[in-house]
């Protein structure tokens, strides 16, 4: 029997959900230590994104049962709708951005070109594709199947609202790993990190362990 459960993201779960998430990302995330993010600015930068897409319905948390601490937690949201939010014509000048947005910027055009390199293939109408925005677990909660657990219960509430496919951006090996090979995901779009230019820096090129970044995607049978 586990000693967890998975609930539906709501307000009263939504800042120890947030925190868990900020806090996993900037501690673990290759992305976000490349870059030398910073929590506090992290905080300030996503809150808005993330308070958003919690509103959407496609969110769960995982609850430890015995202290009702929330120990994991996956965002999801519509891919169409994530997509058309980015500024996918030429981006403003980064003179005209704010200084912590600039400082995000390389993940930002890192996820525009996973993008890109995906439309290039299919169309992703509304409603379709559902994106796996952000997944943490509790580095303590580790090793009892929360991050399956959510998935799972994602996915299916996925299905159930209408979605076809479920969508992920892996730039971990460990989420590659079960994503690609336990999953059985399809490997749609992949840019190596060392490759990956923006505004003429090679932001990522030290990340070795995985060596790209993978959009995968999944069908809801």
């Amino acid at each position: 029997m586990r000693d967890f459960e998975v609930r539906p993201l709501n307000d009263a779960l939504l800042l120890p959900a947030f925190d868990l998430a900020t806090a996993v990302f900037v501690e673990r995330s290759s992305l976000h230590k490349s870059l030398g993010i910073d929590l506090r600015s992290y905080r300030a930068y996503l809150w808005p994104s993330f308070h958003k897409m919690a509103q959407d319905g496609l969110s769960f948390v995982a609850v430890d049962t015995s202290t009702n601490r929330i120990i994991g937690v996956i965002i999801g949201t519509d891919y169409a709708r994530f997509l058309a939010a980015k500024p996918w014509p030429a981006p403003a000048p980064d003179s005209a951005k704010p200084a912590d947005e600039n400082r995000f910027a390389p993940i930002t055009a890192l996820s525009q070109a996973l993008g890109t390199l995906y439309q290039r293939k299919t169309e992703i109408p509304c409603r379709h594709h559902m994106l796996v925005d952000m997944a943490a677990v509790d580095q303590d909660a580790s090793h009892k199947g929360i991050y399956q657990a959510l998935r799972a219960r994602l996915t299916q509430h996925a299905k159930s609202r209408g979605f076809s496919c479920v969508v992920g951006e892996l730039s971990s090996a460990a989420t590659q790993h079960v994503v690609l090979q336990n999953l059985q995901h399809e490997n749609c779009a992949e840019i190596a990190f060392a490759a990956f230019q923006h505004n003429g820096d090679y932001p990522f090129r030290h990340i070795t362990a995985p060596q790209s970044i993978i959009l995968a995607v999944g069908r809801l049978a």
